[in-house]
């Protein structure tokens, strides 16, 4: 896999992450999880005193 042009990520496929967020509100939630860890801040200041989208 070392070949020159070629690269190798490991990681999800589109049919793997097509059956993990197949509803909206699983890939909020998931979303929210990869984006805050769980607890919603501020990107500017991290002010936890922000209102939830989910």
């Amino acid at each position: 896999m070392k070949a020159p042009g070629k690269a190798y990520r490991k990681g999800l496929t589109l049919l793997q992450v097509t059956e993990m967020l197949n509803d909206e509100q699983k890939a909020k939630e998931w979303l929210a999880e990869q984006r805050w860890k769980g607890r919603p801040q501020c990107p500017h200041c991290g002010s936890t005193n922000v209102q939830s989208w989910i």
